[in-house]
């Protein structure tokens, strides 16, 4: 049989099955940040979950959060810790950023509540801020990467394999 028609039948299999995916996705972002002002230092990071078939790309749009996973001075929180639902934000169909707030009731823990907060129109003004039990507030950067797709991973190695049977040789 042709190398041709070979990898052509499979990359219109490949992308036959994953048209779905186009249309929607379970989005995964991590993120991470460090504590620049206030009485406190440390670092801190995680990542959120959402589906974003509900978007439609006009004005501000939130969706509900499928799962957060954040980590703040040895301590861990989740969707559970939120004090209302967290919600993913978008404007004009672009990403800025989450909202995700926790009051603390563990009274060993040096911070009362803190927020995640995203920007107003793009995702380089998404925040972290933090009021401790003891000193003066402050805040702290709050960068965003996300994870790709695993059909996405699949489909750039089937392209790669393509290219290797196709390349030239001397």
């Amino acid at each position: 049989m042709n190398k041709v028609a070979v990898i052509t039948g499979l990359a219109l299999a490949y992308f036959a099955v994953n048209v779905n995916s186009l249309q929607a996705a379970n989005i995964t972002y991590n993120f991470q940040g460090v504590i620049t002002s206030g009485s406190l230092n440390g670092t801190y990071s995680g990542s959120v979950s959402f589906d974003d078939a509900a978007i439609t790309g006009v004005d501000f749009e939130s969706i509900p959060l499928t799962n957060i996973s954040f980590n703040l001075l040895d301590h861990s929180f989740n969707l559970a810790s939120a004090d209302a639902p967290p919600v993913a934000n978008y404007f004009d169909g672009t990403f800025i950023g989450i909202d995700y707030s926790v009051t603390s009731t563990n009274a060993f823990f040096p911070i009362a509540n803190f927020a995640l907060t995203s920007g107003l129109f793009n995702l380089s003004e998404a925040a972290f801020t933090y009021s401790p039990r003891l000193g003066i507030a402050g805040q702290g950067s709050l960068t965003f990467s996300k994870v790709p797709e695993p059909s996405m991973v699949i489909g750039l190695i089937t392209l790669g394999g393509i290219g290797l049977v196709f390349r030239k040789r001397p």
